[in-house]
């Protein structure tokens, strides 16, 4: 389902926001010129019924100004000489900067009855300077952001303590992203900003009416800002019309949009939509394997989506290529299994530790799976998609990724009459059937081997 505010005719809404920049010795050169020009960028656009702040933080911690300033022209000249300034110093005292941002968001008295507050924050390290246990800083964070405000972060290079920014972000409403030691800040933080800086409906909310949806991804919607379009993926029963119902916040009072909606029981057009689906909920649960240790549960679920739909990443390669049969399974040569293995092992270690370009990576994947808006290809040769399913070539056979060992199977030879009359009581299997002559397919609770 796509959701889009832009039939929502409605002004922008009003927002609180202070950008918080590590202004520390890792900072110098190309990285805090790149910084200030994103920070000039943002200050420049703001909206006419914003406020804002500037905290740059390294040993110690500065502000722009004492409290939220209004914008006009006196207060961005003040901000662009104050961003001026900056020089990278000092050590990363990432815990009084974030507390102190999200304080002064809270304690911030406004005209609009529910502004969108919002923290921009933005480090090249782990925390060095006063309170630098994780676990703490979280809790910190938490306990002084009662006025609920999203925290965008972005992680420059490798020395970022990637499970905290990550945390800081998920628990927090916002969005985490990283950016290569090379890569220019500006461009990267000026396209997020363009994407946020028009919020239309905040705390969004959707009732499906008489459609039972589970599984949905992203599990928390995020407010809507003017031209941006969020692709939600889920799964639902009994479907049919439904009377969709969109409610969130303008301007403190709440907004109810409604629509009349179709859910197909068959979805053709738009069958690359299981996968998508399953994608999302991979990365979701290697997000939770990644914090929380390799649950079992978790752990088996991550193997039976990445089977059911063809999804291989290097931590499922790991967990689904440990035996000579599963490399078989996948119809990946033996040749190719010790650097896959060495691979899923280097990725299953990755995502347990914090710091370092590995950690990066991992961190930088498991987004781009949650979030991701497109199916990502098995560039495995024995793999193939048909609709809704994935079959997997197994000596000389096309193997349904739903089959089961022991499952009752009719045999049916292809091209025969009794082939031609489960085509005309089946009629979906066609579009199954055209993977290959030789086939193993489940439709609902028959399973069919054809064979020439």
């Amino acid at each position: 389902m796509m959701l889009s505010p832009g039939n929502l005719e409605v002004k922008a809404l009003p927002k609180d926001i202070i950008f918080i920049f590590d202004t520390s010795g890792s900072m110098r050169g190309e990285k805090i010129r790149h910084e200030k020009d994103a920070l000039r960028f943002c200050i420049t656009h703001l909206g006419k019924e914003d406020r804002f702040n500037i905290i740059q933080f390294a040993t110690t911690v500065n502000s722009y100004s004492t409290s939220l300033v209004p914008v006009n022209e006196e207060t961005v000249d003040e901000a662009l000489s104050f961003i001026d300034s900056f020089t990278a110093r000092g050590g990363t005292n990432i815990n009084d900067a974030l507390v102190r941002g999200v304080v002064m968001l809270d304690g911030a008295d406004s005209v609009w009855a529910d502004p969108v507050r919002m923290v921009v924050f933005l480090t090249d390290g782990e925390p060095t300077v006063g309170q630098t246990k994780m676990s703490t800083i979280l809790k910190n964070v938490t306990l002084t952001n009662s006025g609920k405000a999203r925290i965008f972060v972005f992680g420059v290079g490798h020395d970022v303590n990637t499970h905290l920014l990550d945390r800081l972000a998920s628990q927090h409403r916002g969005i985490s992203e990283y950016l290569a030691p090379d890569e220019e800040i500006d461009v990267r933080v000026s396209g997020f900003y363009r994407k946020i800086n028009e919020p239309i409906l905040s705390e969004p909310h959707l009732d499906f009416g008489r459609i039972h949806v589970s599984d949905l991804y992203p599990a928390q919607l995020p407010d809507l800002f003017r031209g941006t379009q969020l692709l939600l993926a889920g799964r639902y029963q009994n479907g049919g019309e439904a009377s969709i119902t969109l409610s969130g916040h303008i301007n403190g009072e709440e907004k109810r949009l409604h629509y009349t909606g179709r859910f197909k029981s068959e979805e053709e057009e738009n069958d690359f939509l299981p996968r998508l689906w399953a994608t999302r909920k991979i990365g979701y649960l290697m997000s939770e394997i990644r914090f929380g240790g390799e649950d079992e549960e978790l752990v088996d679920e991550v193997i039976q989506l990445s089977k059911e739909y063809g999804i291989i990443t290097p931590y499922t390669s790991f967990l689904i290529l440990e035996k000579d049969a599963d490399f078989e399974h996948w119809g990946i040569s033996q040749s190719a299994a010790p650097e896959m293995r060495s691979e899923g092992e280097r990725y299953r270690s990755a995502i347990r530790e914090t710091i370092g370009e590995e950690a990066v990576s991992a961190a930088a994947d498991i987004i781009s799976m949650k979030t991701s808006n497109v199916v990502r290809d098995s560039h495995i040769p024995a793999v193939k998609h048909a609709h809704d399913k994935t079959f997997y070539l197994r000596d000389g056979i096309w193997v349904d990724g739903k089959y089961r060992e022991g499952m009752k199977m009719e045999r049916i030879a292809y091209l025969s009459k009794r082939f031609f009359r489960l085509l005309e009581t089946e009629p979906e299997l066609a579009r199954y059937l055209a993977v290959a002559k030789n086939i193993i397919v489940v439709v609902g609770t028959h399973c069919y081997r054809i064979t020439e």
